[in-house]
């Protein structure tokens, strides 16, 4: 059943003005009601230590979801649980403050007037509409300074930005079955993955060719390292890989 229908004012350039009302429903189960996993107070360092102390070898047995759900398990040891809110609101990236406050005048002005030519109501509209547009070009201009260094954030919103999105499936087998649930297509992506190894045959094995021609003593038999050597080859990795980045980008702009 559809109730309290509000007339609220115009979305953006538009000459229609936008409808609000509430339905009342009634589901049998709700999505929401089950609490879910809070990361962002996950206990780090106790997850570290734990997988530490964990002995993968007798651990993980089986096949792949079973060994998914055992190293589900041993982490959500160390994750508190949160209760998902139903008023839960997704705004813009770009969004501040002051362009929510103005935007929430603009909606009280019209709601009081109920016109859309009234001087208060058009003032607080073209005051919410300049905001918007200094916002979002101040945001789009910090993601284009920082794109050297945040990458990520970058080119998430301009998929953020796209008309047209892509996913994969429905997917058609061999036998021209269709498969449109998730769980389905995982399992034909998976059977793909596994068919395009090949079967090694056991029991006609190669030989390699003796290369070295040393003594017994000479074989090197032990490597000895520390994590001092392994800490000092990532670093000069990653500080290529910064150069690598930079200059890629400095290509690019040119």
């Amino acid at each position: 059943m559809i109730d309290s229908v509000s007339v609220l004012s115009k979305l953006g350039n538009s000459d229609h003005n936008m409808l609000q009302w509430n339905v009342q429903l009634s589901p049998a189960t709700s999505l929401l009601s089950h609490p879910g996993l809070d990361h962002a107070r996950a206990d780090f360092s106790a997850i570290r230590d734990a997988l530490m102390e964990t002995d993968w070898v007798h651990i993980l047995q089986g096949n792949a979801n079973s060994q998914w759900q055992t190293f589900h398990s041993l982490l959500k040891d160390h994750v508190p649980r949160k209760k998902l809110s139903l008023h839960q609101k997704k705004k813009a990236p770009w969004m501040t403050y002051k362009a929510v406050r103005l935007i929430n005048r603009k909606q009280k002005l019209f709601k009081k007037y109920r016109n859309g030519r009234h001087p208060a109501y058009a003032k607080a509209a073209r005051a919410a509409a300049i905001e918007i547009r200094r916002a979002k070009r101040s945001f789009e201009t910090k993601l284009a300074m920082n794109i050297d260094c945040d990458r990520k954030s970058f080119y998430t919103y301009v998929r953020s930005r796209l008309s047209s999105r892509t996913g994969p499936g429905p997917l058609v087998d061999d036998q021209g079955k269709t498969s449109i649930l998730p769980s389905e297509m995982a399992e034909k992506f998976n059977s793909y993955l596994a068919s395009v190894f090949t079967v090694e045959n056991t029991s006609n094995m190669p030989t390699a060719d003796l290369i070295f021609s040393g003594s017994e003593t000479e074989k090197l038999m032990e490597f000895t390292t520390d994590e001092s050597v392994v800490r000092k080859k990532l670093e000069l990795k990653l500080v290529r890989q910064e150069e690598a980045a930079t200059r890629l980008s400095h290509s690019r702009r040119r």
